[in-house]
């Protein structure tokens, strides 16, 4: 079976937020990714890192949203909601104790 490189999933980060944030600039969520790619430029770990740039992206993005939305203010917690959800079931698959207690 042949794997997707990591530019190719960073790729694909990139169109679920296009699809995500329509009402943001294409280049405003571009920025964001290739922003948020470049913080982990030196990691060794790199099976999480598409994972890690959506999440970095996304959060920043919501931010800007608000911004241009106030409702989406409620999605971008519906997303908190669905993220610790998926972090919770990451910690248990790799047995992390992780602390998912909301900061907000």
């Amino acid at each position: 079976m042949l794997r997707k490189s990591e530019s190719d999933r960073i790729d694909e980060v990139e169109r679920r937020l296009v699809r995500k944030f329509a009402q943001l600039p294409v280049g405003l969520i571009a920025t964001a990714v290739e922003d948020a790619y470049l913080r982990f430029e030196y990691s060794l770990i790199r099976a999480y890192l598409p994972l890690l740039v959506e999440r970095r992206a996304h959060n920043e993005l919501a931010r800007l949203a608000l911004d241009h939305d106030p409702p989406i203010e409620l999605a971008r917690q519906a997303a908190d909601a669905d993220l610790t959800m998926e972090l919770a079931e990451l910690a248990s698959d790799t047995e992390l104790a992780v602390d998912l207690t909301p900061t907000h």
